[in-house]
């Protein structure tokens, strides 16, 4: 995973990092302390759009997020997250199989609804980069290649969740979201011979949450 996150924070998009980084400090310079919080989710990922056309299985997802809460019912997260999912297709003397590993780099705006004194529940959307890396094995004839390819594409994002309130600073829950996405582009040349592919991203995280305020 830190390979990809170092490529992708510090090679493709540094603009946005730094953007992103510059946003929660200006805010957290205008807001308490206090209201500062770090989360971590961790779950899985189900493709909704072209990777499904394309049978891509449930995979795992993950994100770290540093957040701001602007008021009590309104925060903003800049998130660094991890999305991996494959395919494999296999027809007499022919094996293909595919594994997309996603990095997004997202801003989030969250508004927050208490249900009681335990419960938050909050939903909201944002905007990303997602970085995709491609990697494919394919067996023809009992010959084998390994080829990959990697593109850059836009996308939005809606969220919904849930957290118990552990205490005043710590809390646990669940969250759903939903992502759209560009069409992500690539040429494959396994033994030597192109191959267009194109897919969104589109899918489902469903995600448990723990979170810190610091």
């Amino acid at each position: 995973m830190f390979k990809y996150i170092d490529k992708y924070i510090f090679g493709i998009y540094p603009g946005l990092a730094v953007l992103i980084i510059l946003m929660i400090l200006f805010i957290s310079g205008v807001c308490r302390a206090e209201e500062r919080y770090i989360v971590g989710k961790g779950g899985i990922y189900s493709p909704s759009g072209g990777l499904a056309d394309y049978d891509f299985e449930e995979g795992s997802a993950g994100e770290v997020a540093v957040g701001q809460e602007i008021t009590s019912a309104i925060a903003i997260e800049g998130g660094l997250g991890y999305i991996q999912t494959r395919a494999k297709y296999e027809v007499e003397d022919f094996m293909e199989e595919d594994r997309i590993t996603i990095i997004p780099v997202t801003l989030t705006l969250k508004m927050f609804v208490p249900i009681s004194d335990k419960f938050k529940a909050y939903t909201g959307g944002g905007v990303g980069l997602y970085h995709a890396e491609l990697e494919s094995d394919f067996v023809v004839l009992g010959e084998k290649d390994t080829v990959n390819a990697s593109d850059d594409v836009l996308g939005v994002h809606a969220v919904m969740g849930v957290n118990y309130i552990i205490n005043k600073r710590i809390w646990a829950g669940v969250e759903a979201r939903h992502i759209w996405t560009e069409d992500a582009e690539a040429v494959l040349t396994p033994f030597g011979y192109p191959n267009d592919v194109n897919s969104d991203l589109n899918g489902w995280t469903m995600s448990a949450v723990f979170g810190v305020m610091f």
